[in-house]
């Protein structure tokens, strides 16, 4: 043993291309999201994904308008793990578009059952002003020489290009910048990327999600249409400002300590450790004090948005199903989304009742969609815990603080959007108004006082028009008794009915008593009558 001299660290070229290929959980959708992610980095504004034939072999033709590379530039990207040159929304490891065209090779296939396989993957690039350059990767190879020293770069035209790489430059060349991958199928691969690729195209849509306005995307492998991927924004744009809602958190480290902070009304407020000994939190937000915040540093931001898809409409039932994911979205790239654990516990604690304040609720809790929105560096990548396979997050690898904000404030905007669904939807569909009280009948004009009544009625309008006009009766003698008796007008004017009472009586009686030829008509006395019990129905007499 004294003889044995240590050779230090080092890595095992077969054991990476196992952990790496054949270990990882990679589906066709993380490939494409990859392959996504470098062209979108490399600022293309186009990839077309479609199948060729080159040789007689069905080949998966990539392509994209991107600032593409030189020598040096892809020379590096093939350090696996390592850096690149340029800063970049998306790749951090050097591995994810590689990985992701070797699975779309089929070599996990391979690895797994050691069928027929050869791998065969080039890739081909061009940058502004540069000579094209190329690599190839042939699958079958890497597993059984490693990844160390067997892919290297060269430029094409120089001789050192294979065949393939030279022909097919020749066949799909790139007359400014980007870059083409070309990659081998084998029959069952390419059977399995045609029958995926309606829902290919709908996970890509949603994961791809605001990059898709500047870097669009077609993949066409059935001939059936173009294959151009269309955005559709997560929270749908139609929905109404009351069933919005955005709530930001800040995130503030001191050291190793962090404190994600919501404020709103002016009070900042956030999820406490309830004890250091145990590692334990509160479970709801509370106030913080700028005393409490001293010696953090803000590090970054997520922008919590939440929409509810639901309109109450009566007789109608809303889904049974929840569709209240948390998407996460970095970039402008959706990563992945959780499943929003909090409201569905809720909707299961409030039942299956008739109750229909429950059931609005159940409703609008279920079709409550959120998004958590931030821009990418170390320490926000960190929190979220991305890793080489970005898409692979879990919700219960967050912090419990971060948790329990998330959750608070996602059942605090589902509470405000269920209480404006129940008292603008549900109550006035439900809830029959209160009548509107009848207008109180106008009351009859009364006559002005002191208007002469009818010589004959003795009303103060003309009911006696047919009536034979009114002999003139001579002037009483003043000395006489019985005149002094007679009847005479009141000096001043009294209330209309007492008026009209004493009128009537007294001009019936003169009437009555009257021999005058005009006083013996049937008409009149029929009249009279006529008179007599209009007037007892009215007034009374």
């Amino acid at each position: 043993m004294a003889d044995y001299v240590p050779r230090g660290s080092k890595t095992d070229p077969k054991g990476v291309v196992k952990a790496l290929f054949q270990e990882n959980t990679f589906t066709e959708l993380d490939d494409f999201i990859e392959i996504y992610q470098n062209s979108d980095d490399a600022s293309a504004s186009r990839i077309t994904v479609c199948i060729i034939t080159y040789n007689d072999k069905r080949f998966l033709f990539i392509s994209d308008n991107g600032s593409g590379m030189d020598i040096e530039t892809m020379d590096k990207s093939l350090n696996l793990l390592g850096e690149t040159n340029g800063a970049r929304k998306h790749g951090k490891f050097n591995f994810g578009g590689k990985a992701g065209v070797l699975h779309l090779s089929g070599i996990n296939d391979y690895l797994h059952s050691r069928g027929v396989y050869r791998g065969k993957c080039v890739i081909i690039s061009k940058g502004a002003d540069k000579d094209a350059v190329c690599y190839e990767m042939i699958g079958k190879e890497l597993i059984e020489r490693g990844w160390d020293g067997q892919v290297k770069p060269v430029i094409l035209g120089s001789g050192d290009e294979s065949r393939d790489s030279g022909e097919l430059f020749e066949k799909y060349p790139i007359i400014e910048t980007g870059t083409h991958i070309f990659v081998e199928l084998t029959e069952s691969r390419e059977m399995k990327i045609k029958g995926i690729e309606p829902e290919l195209r709908r996970e890509l849509s949603l994961a791809c999600n605001e990059r898709l306005k500047s870097c669009g995307m077609s993949i066409c492998f059935n001939d059936t249409d173009n294959g151009i991927l269309q955005y559709t924004a997560i929270l749908k744009e139609d929905i109404i400002d009351e069933k919005k809602k955005t709530t930001n958190i800040d995130v503030y480290m001191k050291d190793t300590e962090k404190l994600w902070v919501v404020e709103g009304d002016g009070v900042k407020k956030a999820i406490k450790i309830h004890s250091l000994l145990n590692n334990s939190y509160k479970k709801d937000l509370t106030h913080i004090t700028d005393g409490e915040l001293e010696g953090y540093e803000k590090k970054g931001t997520f922008s919590l948005a939440s929409a509810c898809d639901y309109k109450y409409v009566k007789g109608q039932f809303g889904n049974s199903e929840s569709f209240n994911q948390i998407h996460v979205v970095r970039n402008g790239f959706c990563l992945n989304s959780y499943e929003n654990t909090k409201l569905d516990k809720i909707c299961k604690r409030s039942g299956s009742g008739s109750d229909m304040k429950r059931r609005v609720q159940r409703d609008a809790y279920r079709n409550t969609k959120s998004t958590l929105t931030y821009e990418s560096n170390e320490i926000m990548d960190s929190l979220i815990g991305v890793n080489m396979q970005k898409a692979d997050i879990k919700f219960e690898k967050l912090d419990k603080p971060f948790q329990r904000t998330i959750q608070q404030i996602v059942v605090d905007h589902a509470e405000i959007f269920a209480e404006y669904i129940r008292l603008y939807e549900y109550i006035p569909q439900n809830i029959a108004p209160e009548p509107e009280p009848e207008p109180e009948p106008e009351p009859e004009p009364e006559p002005e006082p002191g208007v002469p009544d009818c010589s004959v009625c003795g009303f103060n309008c003309c009911r006696c028009l047919d009536a034979p006009e009114p002999v003139e009766e001579p002037e009483p003698d003043s000395a006489s008794e019985s005149d002094t008796e007679s009847y005479t007008p009141p000096s001043s004017p009294t209330p209309w009915r007492s008026h009209s009472k004493t009128a009537l009586e007294e001009k019936m009686l003169q009437y009555l008593n009257n021999d005058a030829p005009h006083c013996q008509d049937p008409d009149m006395e029929i009249l009279i009558l006529k008179i007599l019990a209009a007037s007892k129905k009215a007034h009374g007499y």
